[in-house]
């Protein structure tokens, strides 16, 4: 296990038609937090000198995607985000802010192309919701179960 790393788990989710993960990632300290969250996105080509300077949480959303010989996508991975917590900020507004990123990142992946922008049908907005509620629920029962809420 990384340095700083108290718990790892992952969430699920099938609000959006199909089961979707969420791997969740709760730190000791915020400064471990933000290393991880750097080191991630210099893997990836995405980093930002001081980008996570101020984060209380970060989500990392990625897609899984196989694409066959005639250039059409076959696959999705089934998991969409990674959010990074630390354990003095477990509140409801940073977990469910991290958990809109995630649950827009499902809803693009899995239901935009059918349903729409979320900005534009009430029924898109609800599936975006649910999403974000689920997910939301399902981490924070998480953190019950570890004792964190306990700690506070």
């Amino acid at each position: 296990m990384m340095t700083g790393v108290k718990r790892s788990f992952m969430v699920s989710t099938r609000h959006s038609g199909r089961r979707r993960f969420v791997r969740v990632t709760v730190y000791d300290e915020v400064e471990d937090m933000r290393v991880a969250a750097s080191l991630d996105t210099k893997r990836t080509g995405t980093y930002r000198e001081g980008h996570f300077d101020d984060a209380h949480g970060v989500t990392h959303s990625f897609r899984g995607i196989r694409i066959d010989s005639s250039g059409r996508e076959v696959w999705r991975g089934p998991t969409a985000a990674h959010i990074r917590l630390h354990r003095n900020a477990l509140g409801t507004s940073v977990v469910t802010h991290e958990v809109c990123h995630a649950a827009i990142t499902i809803y693009e992946q899995d239901c935009e192309r059918e349903q729409g922008s979320i900005h534009d049908e009430m029924d898109a907005e609800e599936v975006l919701c649910y999403l974000v509620g689920d997910l939301a629920a399902r981490i924070v029962n998480r953190l019950y179960v570890y004792g964190y809420y306990d700690e506070v």
